[in-house]
């Protein structure tokens, strides 16, 4: 009783924010993210936070992690990958680089120690330009110039977010210099037990079905998902290298069918945001100290500028080797400058393996809300300003 009133009071939380973040031109993660927030305040945490539902919440959080990468996987355009233009690939490395290397020399800076400098400078690197993209849709700005630019520099982020994700379970799981070059031999046997069960599971599933299905193929897609991540587990790699790699195996063996494809991703996207990707956030939240970013508030302002700075240099770099204008490049970098989930899964992963303290985990949450905030603002005024500089 008491677990099903807290999951349900969690749930319209999110909902409700969510909804509010929709109306207001924002992507619905976004308003998730804000419910985790608001509920890591500790008067409500008090009154939500029944007996016994601690462990469910963190039982759908893990779960959240799973689909959440699994759809990062399944989402990854290759065919645009290989067309990608020179400054997509620029702002994206540029991107990457800049602020990863602000993060790690601010955190060495600070006295923190070298995995805790990674995990953050990691965090700062990662775009997840959700909102962008849909500002850039709702104004029809998309196809231009720009638009071009930041859709080709998100997907190839989307494979440099799977790597430091990659490169951050190699620093979890190998305690030692053997265990670290058996990474690389553990990571193909475990690809090639994961292609073996993508071609018996199938068959198997149709062995028992009647006559083929959506929910069949649904079904069959998740429980493929599923054991790939265990088996990831056992093998030391963690779940979030089994979900992706999950995800890119099931693309690739739906390539054929793009309208099956599609169905999948779109189901999937339902039941992984409408209801346990929500409990993620909130676990995020639960686990967040705000009294920690008060204390620490010259290390909360100082990361704040490293993010941001950081994606506008990487983004104004590219000045030197295309003809974009100044204004142009910058109003890049502020696009690239929102952040959505996959880094709060490499703060998640670094927290729950005692890799970064409790001030850098908090810092890493508000941050990806407040630079999702802002880039709407700035294009909004820029447009106005200068209408065709997307052009």
């Amino acid at each position: 009783m008491e677990v099903l009133l807290t999951i349900a009071v969690c749930l319209t939380i999110s909902f409700a924010l969510s909804e509010l973040a929709h109306s207001m031109h924002y992507p619905r993660v976004l308003g998730q993210i804000a419910a985790g927030i608001i509920v890591s305040i500790p008067f409500i945490k008090s009154s939500i936070l029944l007996p016994g539902s601690t462990t469910a919440i963190a039982f759908l959080a893990e779960l959240g992690i799973v689909f959440l990468i699994l759809l990062v996987g399944m989402e990854i355009d290759y065919k645009r990958l290989k067309k990608a233009s020179k400054e997509g690939i620029l702002v994206a490395i540029f991107g990457a680089i800049v602020p990863f290397g602000l993060g790690y020399l601010t955190m060495k800076l600070l006295g923190y120690d070298t995995i805790a400098a990674v995990v953050l400078g990691a965090a700062l690197s990662i775009t997840a330009p959700g909102t962008s993209i849909r500002l850039l849709m709702e104004l029809k700005k998309l196809k231009t110039r720009m638009g071009e630019i930041l859709i080709e520099a998100a997907i190839i982020d989307d494979l440099l977010a799977a790597v430091f994700l990659s490169l951050l379970l190699v620093i979890v799981h190998s305690n030692s210099a053997i265990g670290i070059a058996m990474f690389p031999i553990r990571i193909i046997i475990f690809i090639l037990i994961a292609i073996v069960l993508f071609k018996l599971i199938p068959k198997l599933v149709t062995s028992i079905q009647k006559e083929k299905s959506e929910i069949g193929d649904f079904t069959t897609s998740i429980i493929l998902a599923l054991f790939i991540a265990v088996i990831a587990q056992v093998f030391g790699l963690g779940l979030v290298i089994g979900a992706f790699i999950a995800g890119l195996i099931l693309q690739i063996s739906m390539r054929k069918d793009k309208k099956e494809e599609r169905k999948i991703v779109n189901d999937l996207k339902v039941i992984s945001f409408g209801f346990i990707v929500p409990f993620f956030f909130i676990h995020l939240g639960l686990n967040l100290d705000l009294a920690s970013i008060i204390s620490n508030w010259h290390i909360f302002v100082l990361i704040m500028i490293m993010a941001i700075c950081g994606k506008l240099i990487g983004a104004m770099i590219l000045k030197l080797f295309s003809k974009l204008s100044l204004k142009q490049t910058a109003l890049i970098g502020w696009g690239m400058n929102s952040r959505g989930a996959v880094e709060l899964v490499i703060a998640e992963v670094a927290r729950l393996n005692g890799l970064i303290p409790i001030e850098i985990y908090s810092i890493i949450i508000a941050m990806a809300l407040i630079t999702t905030f802002i880039f709407p603002f700035v294009l909004e005024r820029t447009l106005k300003k200068s209408p065709h500089i997307m052009e």
